[in-house]
C-alpha cells in the first residue's frame, strides 16, 4: 500500500500533456471517437506506436464486450529509453497506462521469449484498467482527488 501511495508522486495529475510529456517531441494517436490516445516520441517509438493501434483496434471492442463496459478515456504513454521490460496502469486519477518499450529477455518468466510480447504487454496493462476501474468509486468517498 506505501508502494502505491508513493507511485501516485511519478503520476500526472490532470491532463496528460503536462510535464511528463514535454521532455521529448510526442505525437498522439487518437482512436475510436478520443476513447484511446496513444502519447509517443515521434522517432524512437512510431513502431511501437502503430502496433499499439493494431492492437487496440483488434482487441479492445473484445474485451470491452467481455466486461460489458468501455473506459471513457484512456492514455497510453510509449516510454522509450527504457532498460526495463514492463508497464503499469492506474485508474487514479484518469485511466493512465505507461508502457516501457524495452524487449522481455527470454529468460524472464513472463512473456519471455514470446514473438508477441508487445500484444501481451497492453492487453495486460488494459485488464488492469478494466478490471481497477471500480477502484474509482471508493475515491468518491473523499471528494475529488
Amino acid at each position: 500500500m506505501i508502494f502505491f501511495l508513493l507511485s501516485f508522486q511519478y503520476l500526472p495529475f490532470g491532463l496528460i500533456d503536462n510535464s511528463l510529456l514535454k521532455d521529448f517531441e510526442t505525437d498522439t494517436i487518437v482512436l475510436n471517437q478520443s476513447t484511446y490516445y496513444i502519447h509517443f516520441h515521434k522517432t524512437k517509438n512510431p513502431f511501437f506506436a502503430q502496433k499499439a493501434h493494431n492492437v487496440i483496434t483488434e482487441y479492445f471492442p473484445k474485451i470491452n464486450n467481455y466486461f460489458n463496459y468501455e473506459p471513457k478515456e484512456v492514455h497510453f504513454v510509449i516510454v522509450p529509453d527504457s532498460k526495463v521490460f514492463n508497464g503499469f496502469a492506474t485508474p487514479i486519477p484518469q485511466n493512465l497506462v505507461f508502457l516501457y518499450s524495452y524487449p522481455p529477455n527470454i529468460g524472464d518468466l513472463y512473456m519471455g521469449g514470446s514473438k508477441d510480447w508487445i500484444t501481451q504487454l497492453i492487453v495486460h496493462e488494459y485488464a488492469h484498467i478494466m478490471t481497477l476501474s471500480g477502484a474509482k468509486n471508493i475515491f468518491n468517498i473523499f471528494g475529488t482527488l
